[in-house]
């Protein structure tokens, strides 16, 4: 294993990654710590590895990926961890590719909140969905805190970009699939059995404003969580959760 020092051209492209529009141009995104970076060598194509240069945390000497030092000092410039665990890895952004038959996609509206979303592309992964579409301004799926929260499942999980929400539900209609909408307009008396036999589009809206009106007006099934207590609302990461073990595949 040769570990040498990073060079110059690598450092400024560390530095470019840390933005949502470098990294959809170079197609790179960054991630940190030993357990993710060790997930990636099974999950991810590597491009390659940063360590400080006392890294004792993960052994690598059997990895043939181009592994890089840096001083501690120089290595803070690149982590977004107050306290760095001294490992960084570039990957590169997976290919969104669906299964031939899915059954189960879920659907979100301008989530802007990294820790929700990587929280939901876990949960996800857990409940094995099919896929992920973000729809509208979301925040960016290999932002540093979403991927980061995601614990590794954003290697796992297909996540598509949705320019416009009536004809992605057109598009998965005609693919015999039901749309399911969470919403404060639902009821909480839908047939769960009868919809878990089908397949599933569910629809969530902003942590904010909820599923936008022209949307809901052409979901055909609304379902709101039963109340027991008062509080106002989920949180939306909650809520995601409750409906993917409601409405897991048989």
């Amino acid at each position: 294993m040769l570990i040498e020092n990073l060079s110059l051209n690598k450092q400024k492209l560390l530095l470019k990654l840390s933005k949502k529009k470098h990294r959809q141009e170079f197609g790179l995104f960054i991630i940190e710590g030993s357990k993710i970076v060790e997930e990636s060598f099974n999950e991810a194509q590597v491009e390659f590895i940063v360590v400080l240069d006392k890294f004792k945390g993960l052994s690598l000497k059997d990895i043939n990926i181009p592994i890089f030092k840096l001083s501690e000092k120089e290595f803070k410039k690149y982590s977004s961890l107050q306290n760095p665990e001294g490992i960084l890895a570039v990957v590169k952004i997976p290919e969104s590719k669906l299964l031939e038959d899915p059954k189960r996609i879920l659907m979100l509206n301008d989530i802007n909140d990294p820790g929700n979303l990587g929280t939901i592309i876990r949960t996800l992964d857990w409940f094995n969905f099919d896929a992920l579409i973000l729809q509208g301004d979301c925040v960016d799926p290999y932002n540093e805190k979403v991927v980061r929260s995601s614990m590794g499942s954003i290697f796992r999980l297909p996540i598509i970009k949705s320019q416009n929400a009536l004809e992605t539900f057109e598009n998965y209609q005609n693919k015999n699939f039901e749309l399911l909408g969470l919403s404060l307009n639902g009821t909480s008396n839908l047939q769960i059995e009868n919809l878990k036999e089908k397949k599933l589009l569910l629809v969530f809206g902003s942590e904010s404003h909820g599923i936008p009106s022209n949307q809901e007006s052409q979901i055909e099934n609304l379902y709101q969580i039963p109340k027991l207590g008062k509080a106002e609302s989920l949180n939306l990461s909650v809520s995601v959760g409750i409906a993917c073990n409601l409405f897991a595949k048989n």
